[in-house]
């Protein structure tokens, strides 16, 4: 049984994308008042925050944005930058009492904070939705125990390479062989100490068993006489082996 069904990986997305929404909502509602109470263009900063990706425009609003907080004129309402002592607009003093400064005890941090542990929520939901789609196509990936020190590994459609300095154990990759063309496996293998076997299985049932070690390279290995149909799993099992493994299948 699959430790994730299909149905429950959309579920999984479906949330994800709620939580994304709900926190980009957070993230614009506390921007949007902080910038506010800080005398700032509200609205132009709410949309940095929010359009520009990865957190950036947070940044932005935190390294660029809050530096520039201004005193709000007691005479005349309009707003100047500090540190300067006299209002732009009208040319008061500002160093006088009335003048005020906007202050974050003005305003809520919840919506910072609900928008903050709803980006960590996602990430760990999108996370546990990647592997249990993982799992749930190919079981066999996470049933495999292996140690591998030094390993390269390369898998692209109708080619599996590895390098290895230690492997011990086992990997596994479902493969597609597609109707029509012929089943074989071309491998380039050097194993230079220990064991490495190949097997191939059908729906969970071993079908062929190969020895990798001392092959003649290129060495095809003909399939054609497993069944059109069924879910063709390669298996590669290691004692102690050193060495590379390349298998192509297009």
């Amino acid at each position: 049984m699959s430790w994730m069904s299909y149905d429950q990986i959309w579920i999984g997305l479906g949330a994800a994308l709620l939580l994304v929404l709900g926190s980009i909502a957070c993230l614009g509602i506390w921007t949007y008042r902080d910038a506010k109470a800080r005398g700032l263009d509200a609205g132009i900063w709410t949309i940095i925050v929010i359009l520009v990706p990865n957190l950036i425009g947070l940044l932005l609003y935190f390294l660029i944005g809050r530096k520039q907080q201004r005193a709000l004129c007691a005479s005349c309402g309009g707003q100047t930058e500090l540190g300067k002592h006299y209002c732009s607009n009208c040319g008061v003093s500002l160093v006088q009492p009335g003048m005020t400064v906007p202050s974050d005890a003005k305003h809520s941090k919840k919506p910072l904070i609900a928008a903050m542990v709803g980006m960590i929520l996602t990430s760990l939901l999108v996370l546990g939705v990647v592997f249990g789609s993982l799992y749930a196509a190919q079981p066999e990936m996470f049933a495999a125990k292996n140690v591998s020190i030094g390993q390269t590994q390369t898998m692209r459609p109708g080619a599996w390479k590895l390098s290895f300095w230690y492997f011990n154990g086992e990997k596994v990759q479902a493969i597609k062989i597609k109707q029509g063309e012929s089943k074989q496996i071309t491998l380039d293998t050097e194993i230079k100490k220990g064991t490495v076997e190949a097997v191939i299985s059908l729906d969970g049932k071993e079908q062929k068993r190969l020895l990798l070690n001392g092959l003649d390279t290129p060495y095809i290995w003909d399939l054609s006489d497993l069944p059109d149909s069924g879910r063709i799993t390669l298996h590669l099992y290691a004692e102690e082996a050193r060495g590379k493994v390349n298998m192509d299948w297009r």
